[in-house]
């Protein structure tokens, strides 16, 4: 924490960029269920060794417990990225660069007492000064970040900015979901069930769609998990039972 203070007032003189990544080892506490303590901490050790590797000289490698790591990379040109859209600075792609090392540094299983053990890490990424404006704020978003990341399936990584556009794309969708339950924009597409040996149709199966006065007709998979998630599953099925 003080090393990245540091880092951040440099940043602030010199017009420099700083990124922060948290590192969290997905599924850790199998290996200590499995194999045990001991081996969970040889497991760390390695990991260290790895990140090490993966990182250039002037970034830091530190632990901040358990199973999590952070990383510090500080002093970042904060050039714009030519051929990528406004916003898109050097910063972000060599955190990026760096994720992509971690992860294939990941790729080669550890041999941990004659066991091999395959791991992978959901990390959060934070950037000075788009992601936050002290220490204690970058790393809150960076393990918000990486949270988020951990939730959509391991060995993933997430930027704090995309963080929030998932945040407000998910409210856009709740709030024109309760609407939709309102209005009932719904409507029916009826698949054919054919009896291959008669060649003839024998039923149909009634798929529901969202007729979106703001996007079209939406798939059920696009939002039946957050009407599931909302509590607005069964108002939706008893008006596709109503309308069969």
């Amino acid at each position: 924490e003080e090393l990245l203070e540091l880092a951040i007032a440099r940043a602030r003189r010199h017009d420099v960029g700083v990124a922060v990544m948290l590192i969290d080892i997905d599924d850790f506490k199998l290996v200590n269920d499995s194999l045990g303590h001991e081996a969970g901490d040889e497991l760390i050790r390695r990991l260290a060794e790895r990140l090490r590797e993966a990182t250039r000289e002037t970034d830091l490698v530190a632990r901040q417990g358990g199973d999590e790591f952070l990383l510090l990379l500080a002093d970042l040109e904060r050039t714009a990225a030519s051929g990528l859209p406004d916003g898109a600075e050097t910063p972000a792609l060599i955190a990026e660069s760096v994720v992509t090392r971690i992860q294939e540094a990941l790729r080669t299983p550890f041999d941990i007492g004659g066991t091999e053990v395959y791991v992978t890490a959901s990390i959060g990424i934070g950037l000075f000064p788009n992601h936050g404006q002290d220490a204690l704020e970058l790393m809150r978003n960076a393990d918000t970040a990486m949270y988020r990341s951990k939730q959509a399936g391991p060995g993933g990584y997430l930027m704090y900015a995309n963080v929030i556009e998932d945040f407000r794309g998910k409210l856009s969708m709740t709030t024109r979901l309760r609407k939709a339950v309102e209005n009932q924009n719904w409507m029916l597409h009826y698949q054919p069930i054919i009896d291959l040996l008669e060649g003839k149709m024998v039923g149909v199966e009634a798929l529901i769609r969202w007729n979106d006065p703001n996007g079209g007709l939406v798939p059920p998979g696009d939002f039946i998990p957050l009407a599931e998630e909302m509590g607005l599953i069964e108002v939706i099925g008893d008006w596709v039972v109503e309308e069969l």
